[in-house]
């Protein structure tokens, strides 16, 4: 079963929360942009899991006619300016691996 986990960072440097994610999973992340999704990193974990680092706005929110909480990407968790999300079926290792050897990343949510 696939599962996604999503954690958030304390600070809003992408850069420096890339470096950790790179460092504590052994992955390298590729920069990517979208209209969707803005300035963000992509990599790829063995057993096809999968690693998304990005900002937690909606590039596409117009603050004259959207509602404000339509700002965040995931607006359940304002407090977290970068999100980090790991999908793939052992996303547990992983979250040992962050939980243990990551500073300033905390654990939201699975799906």
């Amino acid at each position: 079963m696939t599962h996604t986990d999503l954690y958030g960072f304390a600070h809003n440097d992408l850069e420096e929360a890339r470096g950790i994610v790179e460092r504590v999973l052994g992955v390298i992340l590729e920069s990517h942009h979208s209209l969707h999704y803005g300035e963000y990193y992509l990599g790829r974990l063995p057993d096809e899991q999968s690693v998304h680092l990005r900002y937690n706005i909606d590039p596409l929110h117009d603050p004259r006619t959207d509602p404000p909480e339509e700002h965040f990407a995931e607006p359940d968790f304002r407090d977290s300016p970068l999100l980090l999300y790991v999908s793939g079926s052992s996303v547990d290792t992983i979250r040992q691996q962050l939980e243990r050897r990551a500073v300033g990343i905390s654990f939201l949510r699975r799906q």
